[in-house]
Protein backbone atom coordinates (compact mmCIF):
# COMPACT_ATOMS: atom_id res chain seq x y z
CA UNK A 1 0.00 0.00 0.00
CA UNK A 2 3.00 2.33 0.71
CA UNK A 3 4.26 1.56 -2.15
CA UNK A 4 1.44 2.01 -4.67
CA UNK A 5 0.99 6.06 -2.33
CA UNK A 6 4.46 6.92 -3.49
CA UNK A 7 4.60 5.65 -7.10
CA UNK A 8 0.97 7.84 -6.87
CA UNK A 9 2.53 10.64 -5.61
CA UNK A 10 5.51 10.51 -8.13
CA UNK A 11 3.06 10.47 -10.91
CA UNK A 12 1.17 13.51 -9.36
CA UNK A 13 4.58 15.44 -9.06
CA UNK A 14 5.61 14.54 -12.55
CA UNK A 15 1.68 15.94 -13.92
CA UNK A 16 3.12 19.42 -11.90
CA UNK A 17 6.61 19.35 -13.02
CA UNK A 18 5.22 19.17 -16.83
CA UNK A 19 2.18 21.53 -15.98
CA UNK A 20 4.23 24.33 -14.86
CA UNK A 21 6.86 23.47 -17.50
CA UNK A 22 4.18 23.65 -20.08
CA UNK A 23 2.50 27.12 -18.52
CA UNK A 24 6.06 28.74 -18.84
CA UNK A 25 6.52 28.22 -22.26
CA UNK A 26 2.86 29.55 -23.02
CA UNK A 27 1.25 26.06 -23.73
CA UNK A 28 -1.96 26.78 -21.21
CA UNK A 29 -3.67 23.85 -22.81
CA UNK A 30 -7.06 24.92 -24.01
CA UNK A 31 -6.52 22.76 -27.03
CA UNK A 32 -5.55 20.07 -24.95
CA UNK A 33 -1.91 19.38 -24.98
CA UNK A 34 -0.44 21.75 -22.30
CA UNK A 35 -0.73 22.33 -18.50
CA UNK A 36 -4.36 22.26 -18.17
CA UNK A 37 -4.71 18.74 -19.13
CA UNK A 38 -1.10 18.02 -16.75
CA UNK A 39 -2.73 19.37 -14.14
CA UNK A 40 -6.17 17.65 -14.49
CA UNK A 41 -4.39 14.27 -14.37
CA UNK A 42 -2.62 15.27 -11.29
CA UNK A 43 -5.74 16.20 -9.49
CA UNK A 44 -7.62 12.71 -11.01
CA UNK A 45 -4.63 10.86 -9.01
CA UNK A 46 -4.97 13.55 -6.34
CA UNK A 47 -8.38 15.59 -6.02
CA UNK A 48 -7.05 17.99 -3.19
CA UNK A 49 -3.92 18.25 -4.33
CA UNK A 50 -2.76 22.01 -3.84
CA UNK A 51 -0.16 22.36 -6.56
CA UNK A 52 -2.48 20.85 -9.64
CA UNK A 53 -5.21 23.47 -8.32
CA UNK A 54 -3.12 26.16 -7.70
CA UNK A 55 -1.33 25.15 -11.22
CA UNK A 56 -5.37 25.67 -13.05
CA UNK A 57 -5.85 28.67 -11.21
CA UNK A 58 -2.54 30.31 -13.17
CA UNK A 59 -3.54 28.75 -16.60
CA UNK A 60 -7.27 30.21 -15.60
CA UNK A 61 -4.95 33.59 -15.31
CA UNK A 62 -3.32 33.13 -18.21
CA UNK A 63 -5.87 32.60 -20.66
CA UNK A 64 -7.38 36.07 -18.84
CA UNK A 65 -4.45 38.05 -19.96
CA UNK A 66 -4.63 36.62 -23.33
CA UNK A 67 -8.59 38.13 -23.51
CA UNK A 68 -7.60 41.62 -21.73
CA UNK A 69 -4.62 41.92 -24.57
CA UNK A 70 -6.98 40.93 -27.28
CA UNK A 71 -9.27 43.91 -25.63
CA UNK A 72 -6.72 46.10 -25.85
CA UNK A 73 -5.91 45.51 -29.10
CA UNK A 74 -9.58 45.98 -29.80
CA UNK A 75 -10.19 42.59 -30.78
CA UNK A 76 -13.01 42.12 -28.86
CA UNK A 77 -14.30 38.76 -30.54
CA UNK A 78 -10.98 36.89 -29.75
CA UNK A 79 -11.51 38.23 -26.24
CA UNK A 80 -14.46 36.53 -26.16
CA UNK A 81 -12.89 33.30 -27.53
CA UNK A 82 -10.42 32.84 -24.71
CA UNK A 83 -12.61 34.25 -21.76
CA UNK A 84 -14.83 31.48 -22.66
CA UNK A 85 -11.78 28.74 -23.19
CA UNK A 86 -10.73 30.46 -19.61
CA UNK A 87 -14.49 29.81 -18.05
CA UNK A 88 -14.12 26.15 -18.80
CA UNK A 89 -10.65 25.26 -16.56
CA UNK A 90 -12.30 25.22 -13.01
CA UNK A 91 -15.75 26.58 -11.37
CA UNK A 92 -14.51 30.49 -11.16
CA UNK A 93 -17.61 32.25 -11.72
CA UNK A 94 -16.55 35.45 -9.81
CA UNK A 95 -12.99 35.21 -11.32
CA UNK A 96 -14.92 34.94 -14.79
CA UNK A 97 -17.17 37.89 -14.10
CA UNK A 98 -14.82 40.36 -13.02
CA UNK A 99 -12.51 39.36 -15.98
CA UNK A 100 -15.88 40.26 -18.38
CA UNK A 101 -16.54 43.33 -16.38
CA UNK A 102 -13.00 44.65 -16.97
CA UNK A 103 -12.72 43.54 -20.79
CA UNK A 104 -16.49 45.55 -21.39
CA UNK A 105 -14.74 48.40 -19.26
CA UNK A 106 -11.56 48.42 -22.34
CA UNK A 107 -14.65 48.15 -24.84
CA UNK A 108 -16.62 51.22 -23.15
CA UNK A 109 -13.23 53.29 -22.96
CA UNK A 110 -12.09 52.57 -26.34
CA UNK A 111 -15.39 53.65 -27.71
CA UNK A 112 -15.72 56.84 -25.56
CA UNK A 113 -12.30 57.57 -27.20
CA UNK A 114 -13.22 56.92 -30.78
CA UNK A 115 -16.28 59.00 -30.18
CA UNK A 116 -14.39 61.84 -28.85
CA UNK A 117 -12.00 61.61 -31.34
CA UNK A 118 -13.99 61.63 -33.81
CA UNK A 119 -16.28 64.89 -32.96
CA UNK A 120 -12.97 66.36 -32.99
CA UNK A 121 -12.26 65.77 -36.39
CA UNK A 122 -15.95 66.95 -37.05
CA UNK A 123 -14.42 70.23 -36.08
CA UNK A 124 -12.08 70.82 -38.35
CA UNK A 125 -12.66 71.63 -41.78
CA UNK A 126 -11.22 68.19 -43.15
CA UNK A 127 -12.69 65.77 -40.54
CA UNK A 128 -15.66 64.11 -42.05
CA UNK A 129 -13.52 61.47 -43.73
CA UNK A 130 -11.51 60.38 -40.07
CA UNK A 131 -14.65 61.22 -38.05
CA UNK A 132 -15.98 58.47 -40.58
CA UNK A 133 -13.44 55.90 -40.43
CA UNK A 134 -13.58 56.46 -36.27
CA UNK A 135 -17.27 55.78 -36.38
CA UNK A 136 -16.36 52.50 -38.56
CA UNK A 137 -13.76 51.30 -35.90
CA UNK A 138 -16.55 51.73 -33.26
CA UNK A 139 -19.33 50.05 -35.16
CA UNK A 140 -16.70 46.62 -35.33
CA UNK A 141 -16.25 46.54 -31.48
CA UNK A 142 -19.30 47.82 -30.21
CA UNK A 143 -22.61 45.47 -28.78
CA UNK A 144 -25.56 46.06 -30.85
CA UNK A 145 -27.23 49.74 -29.58
CA UNK A 146 -24.28 51.35 -27.84
CA UNK A 147 -25.51 54.94 -27.10
CA UNK A 148 -21.85 56.26 -27.37
CA UNK A 149 -21.59 54.82 -31.47
CA UNK A 150 -24.89 56.15 -31.71
CA UNK A 151 -24.00 59.99 -30.45
CA UNK A 152 -20.78 59.81 -32.90
CA UNK A 153 -23.42 58.49 -36.15
CA UNK A 154 -25.73 61.34 -35.48
CA UNK A 155 -23.03 63.84 -34.98
CA UNK A 156 -21.75 62.73 -38.84
CA UNK A 157 -24.77 62.48 -39.82
CA UNK A 158 -25.97 66.02 -39.46
CA UNK A 159 -22.53 67.40 -39.50
CA UNK A 160 -23.12 67.49 -43.57
CA UNK A 161 -26.87 69.68 -43.67
CA UNK A 162 -25.82 71.68 -40.92
CA UNK A 163 -22.46 72.03 -40.44
CA UNK A 164 -21.62 72.07 -36.32
CA UNK A 165 -25.31 73.76 -35.45
CA UNK A 166 -28.40 71.38 -34.92
CA UNK A 167 -31.45 71.48 -36.00
CA UNK A 168 -33.95 73.81 -34.23
CA UNK A 169 -30.87 75.02 -32.47
CA UNK A 170 -31.10 78.75 -31.26
CA UNK A 171 -27.96 80.80 -30.92
CA UNK A 172 -26.92 84.80 -31.30
CA UNK A 173 -23.38 85.58 -32.55
CA UNK A 174 -20.85 87.87 -31.04
CA UNK A 175 -20.19 91.42 -32.14
CA UNK A 176 -17.02 93.33 -32.18
CA UNK A 177 -19.05 95.74 -29.64
CA UNK A 178 -18.99 93.15 -27.38
CA UNK A 179 -22.87 92.80 -27.46
CA UNK A 180 -24.85 90.00 -29.23
CA UNK A 181 -26.72 89.92 -32.63
CA UNK A 182 -30.27 89.05 -33.06
CA UNK A 183 -31.54 85.32 -32.09
CA UNK A 184 -31.22 82.53 -34.75
CA UNK A 185 -32.79 79.77 -35.17
CA UNK A 186 -31.89 76.74 -37.69
CA UNK A 187 -33.87 75.62 -39.85
CA UNK A 188 -34.26 72.12 -40.61
CA UNK A 189 -33.21 71.05 -44.35
CA UNK A 190 -35.94 69.56 -47.06
CA UNK A 191 -38.53 70.91 -49.29
CA UNK A 192 -42.06 72.12 -49.15
CA UNK A 193 -44.45 73.61 -51.74
CA UNK A 194 -44.43 77.10 -52.41
CA UNK A 195 -46.78 79.72 -54.72
CA UNK A 196 -50.53 79.69 -55.15
CA UNK A 197 -52.65 77.10 -56.35
CA UNK A 198 -54.08 78.29 -60.03
CA UNK A 199 -57.67 78.70 -58.57
CA UNK A 200 -56.79 80.32 -55.14
CA UNK A 201 -59.23 83.50 -54.49
CA UNK A 202 -56.96 86.74 -54.11
CA UNK A 203 -53.36 85.34 -55.32
CA UNK A 204 -51.63 87.55 -57.73
CA UNK A 205 -49.19 86.08 -61.02
CA UNK A 206 -46.16 86.68 -58.73
CA UNK A 207 -47.38 84.22 -56.32
CA UNK A 208 -47.48 81.54 -59.47
CA UNK A 209 -47.02 78.83 -60.54
CA UNK A 210 -46.96 76.61 -57.38
CA UNK A 211 -43.88 74.25 -57.57
CA UNK A 212 -41.73 72.59 -55.08
CA UNK A 213 -38.81 73.66 -53.52
CA UNK A 214 -36.30 71.69 -51.92
CA UNK A 215 -32.83 72.96 -49.98
CA UNK A 216 -30.24 69.80 -48.98
CA UNK A 217 -28.51 72.25 -46.04
CA UNK A 218 -29.92 73.65 -43.17
CA UNK A 219 -29.65 77.86 -42.53
CA UNK A 220 -30.46 79.96 -39.77
CA UNK A 221 -32.79 82.77 -39.71
CA UNK A 222 -33.48 85.16 -37.45
CA UNK A 223 -36.31 83.68 -34.72
CA UNK A 224 -38.19 87.45 -34.68
CA UNK A 225 -38.17 90.34 -37.52
CA UNK A 226 -35.72 93.21 -37.51
CA UNK A 227 -36.33 95.20 -34.03
CA UNK A 228 -35.86 98.70 -33.79
CA UNK A 229 -33.18 98.21 -31.36
CA UNK A 230 -31.62 95.95 -33.67
CA UNK A 231 -32.06 98.51 -36.52
CA UNK A 232 -30.81 101.52 -34.34
CA UNK A 233 -27.24 99.47 -33.04
CA UNK A 234 -26.79 99.30 -36.60
CA UNK A 235 -27.25 102.82 -37.68
CA UNK A 236 -24.71 103.51 -34.64
CA UNK A 237 -22.09 101.25 -35.80
CA UNK A 238 -22.11 102.12 -39.95
CA UNK A 239 -23.26 106.23 -39.30
CA UNK A 240 -25.94 105.32 -41.55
Amino acid sequence: ELQSRVEIAQRVVAYNSAGEEDLRADRIGEDGDGAIPNFREALALDADNPRARQGLAAAESALIRRAETAARATDFATAGTWLAEAAKVRDSSITIADAFERIENIRSDTLARLRNEGLRDLATPQGLKPARQKLEDALRIALPGDPVVGQLRERIELVTPYGSFRPRQVFSDALRDGGRGPQMIVVPHGGFQMGAAENELGATDAEKPSHYVRFERGFAMSITEVTVADFRRYVQATKA
